[in-house]
């Protein structure tokens, strides 16, 4: 229940309606609406934001849960764009969302499992391990990104969807692949894809006890 389906309204011109349709994922942290994407998920926001400016046909952004009830996006309390997260607050009215508990300590081989919305797909679910942790730091500017692959299966619309280890505990979001391929130049010959997530210990950075 803690796994949200990311949505978006918009007006549609031609048609001359608002029209709703969900492009990527997110989780619950908190039951009064806090929940966690991808920065990529809503950069278009912060971006629009940061230069005054509204796009047009632009209505909202919401997430919705397992039961179909759709929560509206309030505002984006925290980014990560390096790491690619995103913290937001959801309207979640007369209701409470159900938090993901974390699992900041995850290491390789960890059994872990996705459960996101790839293409349409609502609440898809696979599983997979912890295949690699790494991190790089930028001499210049001191920043830090970290990256946990896994193996499980995700795809596109997947982005900011949770990744649990067999307790339910939240171990990382969903943010990117990274294909590898014999022939990279001509993109021939597909060997595999690195499932790139975000490690859950960024989230936690984000609270306090």
């Amino acid at each position: 229940k803690s796994t949200l389906v990311f949505g978006k309204m918009e007006h549609v011109g031609y048609l001359g309606k608002d029209s709703a349709y969900s492009n990527a994922s997110a989780v619950a942290l908190t039951p009064d609406g806090i929940c966690a994407t991808n920065f990529h998920v809503i950069s278009d926001i912060v971006i629009c934001g940061a230069f005054d400016y509204k796009k047009q046909g632009d209505r909202s952004r919401f997430v919705m849960d397992c039961d179909g009830y759709a929560y509206p996006m309030l505002s984006v309390i925290a980014i990560d764009p390096l790491n690619d997260l995103a913290l937001i607050k959801v309207d979640t009215r007369d209701k409470k969302l159900t938090p993901a508990p974390l699992n900041t300590a995850a290491k390789h081989g960890t059994k872990v499992y996705c459960l996101s919305n790839p293409s349409g797909a609502y609440f898809h679910f696979t599983d997979g391990m912890v295949s690699n942790c790494t991190r790089t730091t930028d001499k210049r500017s001191g920043h830090t990104k970290y990256i946990m692959e896994v193996t499980s299966d995700y795809g596109v619309g997947a982005s900011g969807g949770p990744i649990f280890d067999e307790h339910g505990n939240l171990v990382a979001l969903v943010s990117s692949t990274l294909s590898l391929y014999a022939n990279p130049q001509q993109f021939r010959n597909f060997q595999m894809s690195y499932k790139q997530t975000v490690p859950a210990f960024l989230i936690r950075e984000h609270f306090s006890d």
